[in-house]
């Protein structure tokens, strides 16, 4: 069993109890908003009217520094962590253990900061841990245990697994309450001086009411980035798929402050908001060291027998069949764990990839399905990882295949 790694600091950020509160702010703010607009208008007193006015326009501001108190991690002090199958245990000093699952496609990743380094481990049920480590080597081979755990099928080629999810929202909360405070101070010395601008200072404090309504909604939706073997998925919703930026795209990736930034061949630059400096610089060298990677990797020969020639997809699904063999009885032809490379292989062109899934499913071998099926869903590209399942299904989905050529011509 590994050792356990003892760490003075422990963070765990738990999103999907701050994306529960945020609705509820949001109604409670539209409520406050109403109460106090109307008390607001129909107040003649001068000491109503201004106590009104005040509450109205600090509200707001109150409210954003409640909910990133809320939305606040949870910090263990002087803990022991380890690792066990899918799953990272936190033991406090009183011997009090807590498991937390770790996510299969969730990414892990290691910060530098001024004293020692952060290992960041994305966990399920929208939770994040950030675990102190005191240096880099030790938090690196940590990290190696925990991607094995998450996945132990892949566990023997990490180079082929992707990186993996990232929480974006999970690493900073971005709602600051200054400026806020800055505008309704302003906002309240334009009301004494300026009496009869009363109603439009009133107006404006609801609207800021409306604002943080919005800014809580978009936060609820959450953010993410999904670097995997082939490129990035950026962003991305239940009624949207994410925009896919392939490998072959990006000239290199390097952090601003807190930002990461990909800069495109050919010129333009996609921004991402990654929370602490240290997390995109982290994010910028693990996708440099990706492109770089895809950059160098050619195609395999035995991948143009997949390739699609025939216009009847029968006819090209009945030629390909024929192409794979199971075990070692035949002389000709492609043994079943090579179409499992091609149709895993991030440089095959689309028809080969999905060429060579379909054939793994008429052999009805069920390992070699399972690990088309890990190839599919460490694709970055919705269309691609959709097109790899259907044909590790022995299906194969024409529209889906076309997105995926399109995002890559």
């Amino acid at each position: 069993m590994p050792v356990p790694l003892t760490s003075s600091q422990c963070e765990i950020t738990d999103l999907h109890e701050a994306r529960r509160t945020a609705p509820r702010y949001s109604a409670a703010m539209g409520c406050l908003a109403f109460a106090l607009m109307s008390l607001r208008l129909a107040s003649f007193a001068l000491p109503q009217l201004w106590l009104a006015t005040v509450a109205l326009l600090l509200g707001g501001p109150v409210a954003v520094s409640l909910r990133r108190r809320v939305a606040a991690p949870r910090r263990l002090r002087d803990v022991r962590v380890s690792v066990t199958e899918g799953a990272l245990v936190i033991e406090d000093p009183s011997g009090r253990t807590e498991p937390l699952a770790l996510a299969p496609d969730g990414a892990v990743w290691v910060e530098a900061r001024e004293e020692g380094h952060d290992l960041v481990v994305t966990l399920k049920h929208e939770r994040t841990a950030r675990i102190r480590v005191a240096d880099a080597r030790t938090a690196a081979q940590f990290a190696k245990m925990i991607r094995s755990a998450r996945d132990p099928r892949a566990a023997s080629d990490a180079k082929k697994r992707p990186f993996g999810a990232v929480p974006l929202d999970a690493l900073e909360d971005h709602t600051k309450p200054g400026a806020m405070f800055a505008m309704s101070f302003a906002a309240v010395l334009v009301a004494l001086f300026l009496p009869t601008l009363t109603t439009v200072v009133t107006l404006a404090g609801a609207a800021s009411f409306v604002v943080l309504a919005a800014v809580f909604a978009r936060k609820a939706r959450g953010e993410r980035l999904f670097v995997g073997t082939d490129g990035l998925a950026i962003g991305g919703s239940e009624d949207a798929p994410p925009a896919f930026l392939p490998f072959a795209r990006i000239e290199r990736a390097r952090a601003d402050g807190g930002e990461l930034v990909i800069e495109h061949v050919g010129g333009g630059e996609t921004r991402i908001g990654a929370g602490r400096p240290g997390s995109a610089q982290a994010l910028a060298r693990e996708i440099g060291k990706r492109a770089r990677a895809a950059e160098k990797k050619q195609p395999l020969e035995i991948s143009r027998l997949f390739a699609r020639v025939e216009r009847d997809p029968a006819a090209w699904i009945a030629r390909i069949a024929n192409t794979v063999f199971e075990g070692a009885y035949r002389t000709k032809g492609v043994p079943v764990s090579d179409a499992v490379e091609v149709a895993a292989s991030t440089s095959a062109p689309v028809d080969e990839r999905v060429g060579a899934a379909l054939a793994v499913a008429r052999t009805r071998d069920r390992d070699a399905a399972d690990r088309v099926r890990i190839a599919a869903r460490a694709s970055a590209d919705p269309a691609l990882t959709r097109a790899l399942l259907a044909a590790a299904e022995g299906e194969l989905d024409e529209a889906a295949v076309e997105q995926a050529k399109r995002a890559r011509a």
